[in-house]
C-alpha cells in the first residue's frame, strides 16, 4: 500500500575548498631546531589567508579547521603560530620560540582559506 507522497529527486551542489595547495606544506630540515622551524607552501588561490601552527603528537588527532584557525593546543608562544596573508607566489613562514624537546615528536598544522575567510 502506498498511501504516501514522494518529492524529488531534488538536486544540490557541494562547493569545493575555497583554497588548497600547488605545492604542498614542506619543512626544510636544515630550518628544524628546537627553537624554530620554517615551513613552505604555496596556494592555490591568488589571495586568501593561511595559518600555521605546531602540536605535539599526542594532540593533533583532536583538531580540526576551527581549532587550527584558533590555535588551539599550539605550542611555543605567540611567534610560534602564523596567520597571514598568502598568495600563489608562496610562502615561507618563520616560527619562532617555540620551546620544542628533544626526542618527542610534533605536528605542523597549515590551513589556507580564501580571502573572504571562507572555510
Amino acid at each position: 500500500e502506498e498511501d504516501g507522497s514522494l518529492f524529488g529527486p531534488m538536486r544540490f551542489f557541494v562547493s569545493e575548498p575555497s583554497n588548497g595547495f600547488s605545492d604542498g606544506p614542506a619543512i626544510p630540515a636544515d630550518t628544524i631546531s628546537k627553537d624554530s622551524i620554517n615551513v613552505t607552501f604555496t596556494p592555490t588561490t591568488a589571495a586568501g589567508y593561511g595559518y600555521v601552527m605546531i602540536v605535539s603528537e599526542s594532540n593533533y588527532p583532536v583538531l580540526n579547521v576551527a581549532s587550527v584557525k584558533a590555535f588551539m593546543l599550539a605550542v611555543g608562544d605567540g611567534t610560534c603560530r602564523w596567520y597571514g596573508f598568502v598568495s600563489t607566489y608562496g610562502a615561507d613562514v618563520g616560527l619562532s620560540s617555540c620551546r620544542l624537546t628533544g626526542n618527542l615528536q610534533y605536528r605542523v598544522f597549515v590551513y589556507v582559506e580564501d580571502g573572504h575567510e571562507r572555510d
